[in-house]
């Protein structure tokens, strides 16, 4: 509606344009508040001693065991020598670690 209404004169309207190719329409909205957000440490989470030294003589043993058996060790033998390690490193790891 153009022209005057009661005391207020309303401003005529703008024809809308269409929006350029490949471009989204220009909307105005509110601005943002600025938030700041603390520094945060990341670190990774406790691990007991004894899991370590648990994943430390299982790796190892494990790798005792294959090279044993790469260069023809009997099985059993691979084994023993292998549970053997295990224990040692397991032990070892476990009383001689320290923390990082």
């Amino acid at each position: 509606m153009e022209g005057v209404r009661g005391n207020r004169e309303i401003p005529p309207r703008q024809p809308k344009t269409p929006p350029l190719q490949g471009h989204p329409p220009q909307t105005e909205s509110a601005p943002t508040p600025s938030v700041t957000i603390a520094a945060v440490h990341l670190r990774p989470p406790s691990i007991d001693r004894g899991i370590t030294s648990f994943l430390w003589a299982l790796g190892l043993a494990l790798f005792i065991w294959l090279g044993l058996l790469a260069i023809g060790t009997g099985q059993g033998t691979a084994l023993i020598l292998a549970l053997l390690s295990f224990g040692g490193i397991f032990l070892f790891v476990r009383t001689q670690g320290g923390d990082a």
